[in-house]
């Protein structure tokens, strides 16, 4: 398979605790990456806690993270753009797997799953089980209208024709 160019945008607000994790996860994909942090408007240390690292930074005035989405994909390279959460680590192999998905030309995103961290938390579980009933009933559907973004991956021409993230 050839590899494409690929990118990750995160968007963070107030983050400063698990930035660092996050990014370490990220450097440490099997399929390289570009790395794009969007910082939301953080009044905490999150500019802080991103230094040192080789990603692309970029702040800009709370807006939502939709609008920090859109703003990382517009300043990315990659052919492809993974998105994910500012609270979600990846495994290893995440952006290789979502790579993986692209095997078809006619392919304009593809999404994956994702593990809760707090298992004995009954929030957690609720919204765990919540999001696994919406994709049973997604994997019937041949369109899609909404998904998750906190893991996702999109060609940037299809992110490029719908003109991104509804802000």
């Amino acid at each position: 398979m050839v590899r494409k160019p690929l990118s990750i945008v995160i968007p963070v607000y107030n983050r400063a605790d698990i930035l660092p994790s996050v990014i370490k996860a990220l450097l440490d994909q099997e399929y390289p990456a570009e790395i794009i942090i969007v910082d939301d408007g953080s009044t905490d240390s999150t500019a802080e806690a991103a230094k040192g690292y080789p990603v692309k930074y970029i702040y800009q005035e709370n807006a939502g993270p939709a609008k920090a989405r859109n703003t990382g994909w517009k300043a990315s390279a990659g052919e492809i753009v993974c998105f994910t959460d500012s609270d979600c680590i990846p495994q290893k192999d995440w952006a290789g797997r979502l790579a993986e998905g692209f095997i078809e030309d006619s392919v304009g995103a593809v999404g994956g799953s994702y593990d809760i961290a707090n298992p004995e938390s009954l929030l957690s579980r609720c919204i765990h089980e919540e999001i696994k009933l919406r994709h049973l009933k997604l994997g019937a559907m041949k369109y899609i209208r909404a998904f998750g973004s906190y893991n996702v991956a999109i060609k940037r021409h299809v992110l490029e024709e719908t003109g991104g993230f509804n802000e």
